[in-house]
């Protein structure tokens, strides 16, 4: 995911002449407790840097992830930094 975040988003995006994309699923791939909490935030900060490049590029980004209540609590404390370093967070619940 990091490869085709960090890459190829920007590129598809210059391709088709759009500077908004929609990011599903994200923080997914780290609610595994199999998943190292380095290697977490290790990721999260190289995508992190991504998403600063492509907002300084005029690009706006949203990103959508769900089971947030599945995660550890190791993990819990990366995404809330995560959050904090993307910007404007909105939470909703759905049944």
């Amino acid at each position: 995911m990091e490869q085709a975040i960090a890459h190829k988003l920007p590129a598809f995006l210059s391709t088709i002449h759009s500077n908004t994309a929609l990011v599903f699923g994200l923080l997914d791939t780290f609610y595994d407790e199999q998943a190292s909490l380095r290697e977490v935030r290790q990721i999260l900060q190289r995508l992190l840097g991504s998403f600063q490049e492509m907002k300084s590029k005029g690009v706006s980004l949203l990103l959508v992830c769900f089971r947030k209540d599945r995660c550890t609590e190791g993990t819990q404390s990366v995404i809330q930094h995560t959050q904090k370093r993307c910007g404007p967070c909105v939470q909703t619940r759905y049944q």
